[in-house]
């Protein structure tokens, strides 16, 4: 389906190569394909075209930095926010601008950093972006979570991601997270079942495999984690080879 949805788009963008969603629908096939470098190639490209209209221009601006925070280039991204966040004016970019500021600073400032005297780290623009006054945001519910958890609210960061998969029972990341809170929380059991149902939902994903094989070894359920590790392998191998002929698409366009 990826490759013949970048088949249509090609043959779109021939026609009308300036055309926006067209553009977009690019960047964000090249995104699926875990292709940064095409990714951010395609987002410069509107960016140094002199026509494009500032739509255009400002959305490949935002994207072009969630490109960079999915590539772990941390700094760059977080050095283009704050050098470039004035130049978007419209609202819902700029929402997405901070949204990623913020998970940027969650997840590499706070979630996991403890000072040199073991003590864990809360950023206060985190907390009070992702829990205003003490309640919970319904800003991203992953990161939302895993703020939760870090400061030692496992079952509200549990509740918030139970609500949320009620909504949107395909959200792998959602499933991932609460698997591994409940495997901190020494609730293997429920891990490991939360775990199965990621492969479940999401069985195309080798990465799936990986979370279920992590969380029945950690269980003591070496049998599970070898069955898992056999058919992640197997995902894998075909991941491979769908995501190796759509970059070599995007290439061709």
């Amino acid at each position: 389906m990826a490759l013949e949805q970048g088949r249509m788009i090609n043959e779109g963008l021939m026609l009308h190569p300036q055309f926006g969603p067209l553009v977009f629908a690019q960047i964000g096939l090249a995104r699926f394909a875990h292709d940064p470098v095409a990714a951010s190639n395609y987002c410069t490209a509107v960016l140094d075209r002199k026509d494009a209209p500032r739509w255009m221009q400002e959305q490949a601006f935002v994207t072009l930095l969630e490109v960079f925070a999915d590539a772990d280039q941390i700094e760059g991204a977080l050095r283009r926010i704050e050098s470039g966040a004035e130049s978007v004016t419209d609202p819902t970019l700029r929402d997405r601008l901070m949204a990623l500021k913020m998970k940027i600073y969650a997840r590499h400032s706070m979630v996991g950093k403890e000072t040199p005297q073991g003590e864990r780290i809360f950023v206060r623009e985190v907390v009070d972006y992702y829990l205003p006054g003490e309640a919970v945001s319904d800003e991203d519910p992953v990161v939302t979570a895993e703020v939760l958890d870090w400061m030692c609210r496992e079952d509200e960061a549990l509740a918030v991601l139970a609500a949320h998969i009620e909504t949107a029972p395909s959200d792998w990341e959602a499933r991932k997270t609460m698997a591994l809170i409940l495997l901190k929380a020494d609730r293997s059991e429920e891990a490991v079942a939360c775990a199965k149902e990621f492969t479940e939902v999401s069985p195309w994903r080798a990465e799936s495999f990986d979370c279920l094989e992590y969380v029945a070894e950690k269980a003591g359920l070496a049998d599970v984690a070898r069955e898992a590790k056999r058919r992640g392998n197997a995902v894998f191998d075909r991941e491979k080879v769908l995501f190796d002929n759509l970059r070599t698409a995007l290439e061709a366009s």
